[in-house]
């Protein structure tokens, strides 16, 4: 059995999330674990990275896009210490908490 220790949770920013794929600067802080919660009403794609990364939203079926965060989703993910941006795009206005910390919820 795995030992989960429970999140500790670090410094948090709000993401406005536009038509536009965005990277924001990660909160600061020396956690490897993001805890991403869509507070929109709208679906979001997000992606981790470095200063370059794109978020790139699905258009249609079959078509190749970063990691869907449905309205009202929550995500844990394990990041390297080379992560420092996260980007989004959604079709319309949306928003999200990026909480940086240690451990699992």
């Amino acid at each position: 059995m795995t030992d989960v220790s429970p999140f500790s949770p670090g410094n948090s920013l709000i993401v406005a999330v536009t038509a536009t794929s965005a990277g924001r600067t990660l909160p600061a802080g020396s956690g490897t674990n993001l805890y991403v919660q869509n507070i929109g009403a709208n679906d979001v794609w997000i992606a981790v990275g470095t200063a370059a990364v794109i978020a790139i939203a699905a258009t249609a079926a079959g078509t190749s896009a970063s990691m869907p965060l449905a309205n009202g989703g929550k995500v844990m993910l394990t990041i390297d210490t080379s992560v420092t941006t996260l980007a989004a795009i959604a079709a319309t206005a949306a928003s999200l908490y990026v909480t940086r910390g240690q451990g699992r919820a």
